[in-house]
Order: structure tokens, then C-alpha cells, then sequence
């Protein structure tokens, strides 16, 4: 199901220092069934080349749930939990490799989905061109809102609308808001590592209403696992958090993109985690004419 944490504020208008505060700060759980195949984030693609894992179940490949390109082009997504699911329904991996390749601006993508955002299963979905300073443009195909910019702030998304949001996230986003004003300006690896610490909460809201209406298909243990920012299910079900992604855009354009992933297969009984980190600077998309 996932869950996203981000801050975004518009670029420094002079060139800030090494270890100024960051102008984009996502940290993001992936929730899926731990035997569902899927490639650790990597370095993938020619202009641009994108940072991602990448999903690798039949049907479904070559999706992912977060990524970033060089040319600053970022996207996220996380489902929405319903009660009905349509199997034939296209994959919504693609949202985000489509436009991390593409060259529209974050709104314009998201208006075009909208036209046949009917032929996925529900989703909310976050696109941005951090070169451009175009803002953060949402996107959710079961609101009856069309795509909008979100003002610059601190926003969580998890399965639900932004507007009736679970208790896991309003908890959350109090928790990101305090490591923010507790360690942001201070050492990346222990700012990285409370992140890492917020995605890693196991507390449950098993009373949470939108949980109930939204997961009435669901066991009750399996639903109170769906209340915790980090997802655990009782193991016949098969499903929880299995990777964490950290991204931090500083004034500089200088990107750190850390995942911390559960190795396949999956035991988890006895869980071994790998951790893939990258850096590099983000740069403006090469024209036609020199690539």
C-alpha cells in the first residue's frame, strides 16, 4: 500500500552552502506481498538515467513505486485501499516510469492521466521537476478533484485522500515534523537514520474509521496491519513493508538516494535487509541535438 513522506520548499534564490537545510526531503515505505519479485534500486535508462528498484512480477514488469532522474524529474505513488480490486486493471507502475522518461511538466502529466485514470486501480500519485521549481502537482483517480499543486510544506500521503487521511498518517506527519526541526540541519547520516527510524514505527491505530470503511474486506489482524506506518501482517497473509527509500535534494541540486530493501526471497522469520545508496548532482535533460 505504501506510505510517503515529503517536504519541499522552493530553491534558495543564491547559491546555499554545503549542509544548508534541503529543498526536497522524501521518505517512503513500499508495502507488498513478499513474494511479488522486484530488482533493488539501481541506475537505469539513457537519457535520462533514472535511480529506482524496479518491480518484476509477470504482466507487471519494469514498473516501480519511487523514483528519481537526473534531469530532476521525481515521482511517487501509493495505493488506495479498496474493498474491490479490479484484476484486469493496467499497472500502475508505469505512472511513474512514464514520466520520470518523459519531458511533460508535472501538471500536464497528471491532466492527461486524469482522462483515463478510470483504468487503474485507486492510486494517489505525486509528480515534480526539481530543476524547474514547478511545485509538487498531486494527483488521486478515486477524488472527485482533478490534479492540483500542493503549496510548498510537509505533506503525508498514505491510502487515502489527502483530505480523510488514515491515523497512521496524521500521527506520522507530527513525528516527520519534529525530525525536521530536530535533525535536518544537522548531520545527514543521523538525519537519514531517524528517517529511516520514522518508517521503521510499528504502532497501530486498530480503531482507525478510515481504515474500517476502506478495508472491510480484510481480517481484523490483517487490518490493524495496515494501521502502522511500517506494515506487519499475521504471516499467512503475506504482506507488509519491505523496502524503505530516503531522498534528499539539497539547495545545490546534490542528491542522496538511500533504499534499505528486504533481500528476496523473503523470510521473514528471519529478514536479511540490503541497503543501496547514490549520489549525484541532478542536471538539466540534454536537448535532442546532443544525444
Amino acid at each position: 500500500m505504501c506510505i510517503l513522506f515529503v517536504k519541499f520548499e522552493p530553491a534558495c534564490t543564491v547559491t546555499a552552502a554545503p549542509g544548508d537545510r534541503y529543498k526536497l526531503v522524501l521518505a517512503a515505505n513500499r508495502d507488498e506481498y513478499y513474494h511479488r519479485p522486484a530488482k533493488p534500486a539501481h541506475f537505469w535508462g539513457e537519457n535520462p538515467r533514472v535511480v529506482s528498484g524496479l518491480d518484476m512480477e509477470p504482466g507487471r514488469e519494469g514498473g516501480t513505486w519511487i523514483g528519481i532522474a537526473e534531469t530532476g524529474r521525481l515521482s511517487a505513488l501509493t495505493n488506495i485501499l479498496q474493498p474491490i480490486q479490479d484484476p484486469n486493471a493496467k499497472g500502475r507502475g508505469s505512472l511513474i516510469t512514464d514520466f520520470l522518461r518523459g519531458d511533460q511538466t508535472p501538471m500536464a502529466y497528471l491532466e492527461d492521466l486524469a482522462k483515463e485514470g478510470h483504468l487503474f486501480n485507486g492510486f494517489n500519485l505525486v509528480t515534480m521537476d526539481l530543476t524547474q521549481d514547478t511545485g509538487l502537482a498531486y494527483y488521486s483517480n478515486v477524488s472527485q478533484e482533478g490534479p492540483k499543486l500542493l503549496s510548498p510544506g510537509q505533506y503525508v500521503i498514505s491510502n487515502s485522500l489527502l483530505h480523510t487521511p488514515f491515523q497512521k498518517a496524521n500521527n506520522g506527519e507530527k513525528l516527520f515534523r519534529e525530525i525536521l526541526q530536530d535533525k535536518e540541519e544537522g548531520d545527514k547520516d543521523v538525519f537519514i537514520e531517524s528517517l529511516l527510524q520514522l518508517l521503521d514505527n510499528n504502532v497501530q491505530f486498530p480503531d482507525d474509521p478510515q481504515v474500517k470503511l476502506q478495508g472491510t474486506h480484510l481480517s481484523e489482524t490483517v487490518r490493524h496491519g495496515y494501521t502502522a506506518i511500517c506494515v506487519r501482517t499475521p504471516k499467512r497473509a503475506n504482506y507488509g513493508t519491505r523496502t524503505n527509500t530516503v531522498i534528499l535534494v539539497d539547495q545545490n541540486d546534490h542528491v542522496t538516494f538511500l533504499e534499505k530493501t528486504l533481500k528476496q526471497p523473503i523470510d521473514i522469520d528471519n529478514p536479511e535487509w540490503e541497503v543501496n545508496k547514490f549520489e549525484f548532482d541532478l542536471k538539466c535533460r540534454l536537448t535532442k541535438s546532443h544525444i
